[in-house]
């Protein structure tokens, strides 16, 4: 998950579709933009983010795809369950580029 791999909404969608769920509806690209602005929300930049850890798009993207890999058998639902583990996806590989 390196910055180098930039996924895009896209590139969410095709996981979704293909690897993580591929009998059921797909995730539409309003429910992929509707959680990232969520997680945005919590760990964005600056003042508006409650916890400011300076999340970016592609790294949410990253981390909603390193999620669906981590914990196939869990549903996706785009709650704070999931809010959790792509945050936990993106501090992980944060430390692993740091390593």
């Amino acid at each position: 998950m390196g910055l180098s791999f930039m996924p895009s909404v896209e590139a969410v969608r095709e996981f979704y579709r293909e690897s993580f769920r591929p009998n059921d509806p797909e995730l539409s690209v309003a429910e992929v933009l509707d959680f990232i602005d969520y997680c945005l929300m919590f760990y964005g930049h600056g003042d508006d983010a409650l916890y400011p850890y300076g999340f970016h798009f592609s790294e949410i993207c990253e981390g909603m795809i390193a999620r669906m890999k981590y914990r196939p058998s869990l549903d996706w639902d785009g709650d704070s369950i999931d809010r959790e583990l792509v945050r936990d996806m993106i501090l992980e590989a944060r430390e692993m580029e740091a390593a």
